[in-house]
Parts: structure tokens; sequence; C-alpha cells
């Protein structure tokens, strides 16, 4: 539990107006997002730490559900409109980011590098019919509430709007608006997703279905490989496994964020029934999330699973007198 007073940061702009310093007062006057992020600041340690880090560790932080990355180097224009379209009819959490760099800077689609995105919708436009797909595209928001999008066919001034294109657009959203009056909102067809964006992420949120989260904490870590044992009395669905240690940014620089300021290597592997059983594994760096997911059609009542857990702790640390080598195992299930 993390508690916070509603005393909140504000500037004076050049005009000598007062303004937040960070995020904005939402519709209606709302404060819930500034109080939001002073919560996620104290829990880092200042506002300051809050700036960066991955789109991952915010969704998270934020949901506590399982986050999946994906690189869009390493997958088709097909395979990530179909992902990202299923996500979204499952009302899953999606991002995406683009390539690093200083966030005054822009891509070739006119975005600003080293930026986290919103993907709002993943949506088809039909034929007259109703049933024929004639275009693919991704609704995207800037969290600034504002973009330059240039790329592509479908920009606010485009042609390409028609009449019957709008009326199928979701939400009720102006695609010929100013970005200003959509908040920031864009549209990029399946054929430019990948040259916009390095990654996007999918979070399995599914709390609305009856899942939570449950967890062990292991403190001190030697470095070994550790081995816990869950036993799942019921099949009620998909069950989610995965660890983590201390957020980007709220411990001292170079202790667990020293490698490439990712994070500490992590080989997480799941065994069903008999640690002779290997059923899931990964080795993956911390800053990009890597569950693992055991769906509802690989496993029965009653069946026991072995987790087995070790870190390769980054650093300037020898993990034998490490003084943040602690982490989280988190099981996410109905």
């Amino acid at each position: 539990m993390i508690t916070v007073d509603d005393y909140l940061v504000f500037r004076q702009d050049s005009t000598g107006a007062t303004k937040p310093l960070y995020s904005r007062i939402g519709d209606n006057n709302q404060f819930w997002g500034m109080i939001l992020e002073k919560a996620f600041a104290k829990m880092k340690g200042s506002y300051a730490a809050t700036d960066g880090g991955y789109i991952t560790e915010g969704m998270t932080t934020l949901t506590g559900c399982p986050v999946f990355y994906y690189n869009s180097s390493l997958v088709s224009d097909a395979e990530a409109y179909s992902a990202i379209k299923a996500a979204n009819d499952l009302n899953y959490i999606l991002g995406a980011g683009t390539n690093g760099g200083a966030d005054s800077t822009t891509n070739t689609c006119g975005i600003a590098n080293g930026h986290a995105y919103t993907i709002i919708s993943a949506f088809n436009l039909y034929d007259t019919d109703g049933t024929t797909v004639l275009h693919k595209l991704y609704m995207v928001r800037n969290p600034w509430g504002i973009t330059y999008f240039t790329g592509g066919s479908w920009t606010r001034n485009s042609a390409s709007w028609t009449t019957a294109f709008k009326a199928q657009v979701p939400h009720s959203i102006d695609p010929s608006a100013y970005a200003t009056e959509n908040d920031g909102i864009f549209f990029v067809e399946d054929s430019l997703f990948r040259t916009c964006f390095q990654d996007f992420q999918i979070g399995h949120y599914r709390d609305g279905d009856g899942y939570s989260n449950d967890w062990y904490d292991k403190e001190g870590d030697g470095g070994g490989r550790n081995v816990y044992s869950v036993n799942v009395p019921a099949n009620d669905g998909d069950l989610y496994i995965k660890t983590d240690s201390y957020h980007h940014a709220s411990i001292p620089g170079g202790v667990c964020w020293g490698i490439n300021n990712v994070g500490p290597t992590v080989r997480l592997q799941v065994y069903k029934n008999s640690m002779d059983n290997e059923v899931a594994g990964k080795t993956y760096i911390e800053g990009i999330h890597a569950p693992i997911q055991i769906t509802s059609s690989e496993y029965s009542a009653g069946d026991t699973f072995y987790i087995a857990v070790q870190y390769n702790w980054a650093g300037w640390y020898d993990w034998r007198t490490h003084p943040f080598s602690d982490y989280t195992l988190h099981i996410y299930s109905k």
C-alpha cells in the first residue's frame, strides 16, 4: 500500500500560466492521473527516477498483469497485426515503443524517438459488403496529447478517409480532426507499423475474468537455482508465471541495472509433475519481460508445477555481497 497526499508539482510556463510539471489535469478537472503518478514516483524514490524506463514496467506495475514484449523486427506485418488484433478483441492492454534516442527528435514516421505510445485499437476497414477487408489499421495515441505523425496514407488530411471509412473507426473518433482535438491520436496502416515502432507490448489483463496475483518474495538471493512447487487444485484457465526484481532507476545505478541499463539476466523454467518433465523455459533480460503462459489445455486439475528460478545479478557488486539481490515470483491465475 502506497499512501500519498494531494500536494502536486506545478510550474509557470513562458506566458506565466501555472501548469502541472508532469502529468496534466484531465477532463472535468480530474487529478487522479497526477496523484497516481505521485504514488509511482514515491514507489521509485523520486520523480526523477520515473523518467524513462520500459513500457512493460509501467504496464505491469499499474495493473499487476503479465506483459509480453515483442521485437518488431522478429515478426512479420501479418504476425504483428494478428497478435495485436486478437489481444485488442480480448480487451488486453497494448503499447508500442519507438527506437531509442532523444524524444526531441523524430523518426521517419514523424513521431518521437525513444518514446512510449498506447495502442488503443487494431481494426479493419471493410468494403461496402461489410465482409471484405480493404485495410488494416492501428489507432495509436501519444501520451503527450499531441502528435506530428506524417507517415503512410491515413494522416489527418488524407483523402483515404472517406465518409464510409470514418464511420468504421472505433470509439467514435474522427480521424480527420486535429491531433490536439483527438488528444494525440493517429492512425497507422499495418504495413507501416513495424517501420514506425521498434517493439510492442501486450498485457494480458484478465482481472475481470477472476484472475489475481499470488507471489513469493525471495530476499538475499545468492545467485543460485531456486525451485518452488505449486499444486493446482482445479483447471480454471491459463496460468501465468513471471519474476521481477527492483524497478528501473529505483535503486542506485550500476547495481541491478548495471549492464546496458536493462537489469539482471533471468533463467525461468517450469516442470509439470516431475523435474524430468520441463514444459516451458526462458532466458531473458529482466528489463524485457518474458512471462511463461501455461494454457488450460496444457494441464489438469491436481497437477503440480515446479518452478526453477536463477538470477545472474548484474552491476558492480559480487552476488555474494550484493545489497539488492531480491526478487518476486508471481503466479497470475484464477
